[in-house]
């Protein structure tokens, strides 16, 4: 099944491109999107998210690319639906899951902020933007945050997760130039490819605390919000250094000119559960 799936990457999201797939990079971009990321969503998401969904097992997977945190989320348990804008990325996503003896219950395609306007969402115990948010615009975002929010149960989970914080110096997702998520967009449209606002966003725009408060969703520090650094940050080594490290004071210093905002809002990617207020059914 490796062949198969291999065949597909090159042939679908590589779009044959032997130049790129013999570089350096393109060999890694290869291997990344093969297996590597699944292998690091397992090492680093799993336990956390496993933690999160005790007993809670239906998840909408927003984005669900070529299915690297799909398979790790369906060889966890979770009955996973999925949304997916690119019809031959859902394409490889459904055969990874496939090749694993895993299945997707329905893979709805187009762009995900119109399907959640209009997808029942009341049934889902979790509703996951893996590596999404950053890449919609802000009438994207806007919508898509409002529609789950108000379509969530009591209970039930808004997840966004690896998304970069624009309140961060530096920018490791997309640019790699300091302070580029500061940047006003006609700018930094000049400084990555010269392209306009969707160009930018497709490629990646960071978020933060402000796009969840004008959605309605709860950002101050009494919201039931848990987060990937705060679970792994229970190890007691991990913590210290944390706390002694630049990044770690970096991070208490945003919280300090926001006091009135959840902490788990101020690392440098989001990746963040928000409970939706009331008994879980």
């Amino acid at each position: 099944m490796d062949e198969a799936l291999a065949a597909a990457l090159r042939d679908k999201f590589f779009k044959q491109d032997a130049a790129y797939l013999a570089s350096d990079h393109g060999r890694a971009d290869f291997a990344n999107h093969l297996h590597a990321r699944t292998q690091k969503y397992r090492a680093l998401y799993r336990d956390w998210i496993l933690a999160l969904l005790v007993g809670r097992r239906q998840v909408l997977e927003v984005g669900i690319g070529t299915g690297c945190a799909s398979l790790m989320l369906a060889e966890s348990g979770c009955a996973l639906d999925g949304i997916e804008m690119e019809g031959t990325h859902a394409e490889i996503a459904q055969l990874r899951l496939a090749g694993a003896g895993q299945a997707y219950g329905r893979v709805l395609l187009g762009n995900a902020a119109e399907i959640l306007q209009s997808h029942p969402l009341g049934g889902y115990d979790a509703v996951i933007f893996w590596a999404t948010l950053e890449h919609m615009t802000q009438a994207e975002r806007q919508a898509a945050l409002r529609a789950v929010w108000s379509g969530l149960r009591p209970g039930a989970l808004l997840m966004v997760l690896e998304c970069p914080n624009r309140l961060w110096y530096r920018d490791t997702h997309t640019s790699t130039v300091p302070f580029f998520h500061w940047l006003p967009d006609a700018l930094a449209w000049q400084l990555y490819a010269g392209g306009g606002e969707l160009e930018l966003a497709r490629a990646g725009r960071g978020a933060s605390y402000h796009e969840f408060q004008l959605a309605g969703i709860p950002v101050s520090v009494e919201a039931s919000i848990d987060s990937l650094q705060r679970f792994r940050r229970g190890d007691v080594l991990r913590r210290l250094k944390w706390l002694l490290a630049a990044d770690g004071r970096y991070e208490r210093w945003l919280h300090r000119l926001a006091g009135g905002v959840h902490r788990e809002f101020f690392h440098e990617y989001l990746d963040l559960a928000i409970g939706k207020p009331g008994p879980a059914s």
